[in-house]
């Protein structure tokens, strides 16, 4: 009777830790996912992996994308890389705030201004799980 309480007790022990690791994975992925799409201009990409009301800012940006923003991505030699740096829990368990560091990323620092590439600079992004799926809650460009 020990064996199998303790031998039930160990699997379901194991079944939480997995199933946290799964969580942990598909956090980061998710938003490893969209800080690539994002940042690298992939904007049809980004809009799937943002939470519906969030769509605005991403819908925002590519309404305002010139000719010579598209030809200084053109030029550039290597696309926007991101790291992701640390990745906190948010106000409960479905939120997380992720600080991702981006380099060699095009900014646009306002509406009708030139936009210039940022050697490095970091950035916050909260996350919302819907069901098992994680996505960028926008408040703002990032």
């Amino acid at each position: 009777m020990r064996t199998t309480t303790a031998i039930l007790l160990l699997t379901f022990t194991l079944s939480i830790f997995t199933n946290c690791n799964n969580n942990k994975t598909k956090q980061r992925e998710a938003i490893q996912h969209f800080a690539d799409a994002y940042f690298n201009y992939q904007l049809d990409d980004a809009l799937s992996l943002v939470t519906e009301d969030s769509r605005q800012w991403i819908e925002f940006l590519a309404s305002n994308i010139d000719s010579a923003d598209v030809r200084l991505l053109r030029e550039m030699s290597e696309g926007a890389t991101c790291e992701i740096e640390e990745i906190r829990n948010g106000d409960n368990d479905s939120v997380v705030i992720a600080s991702i560091i981006v380099r060699n990323a095009l900014l646009k620092d306002s509406i009708g201004s030139q936009a210039h590439v940022v050697d490095e600079r970091k950035t916050v992004i909260a996350f919302v799980q819907r069901g098992d799926q994680w996505f960028a809650r926008l408040s703002c460009l990032p």
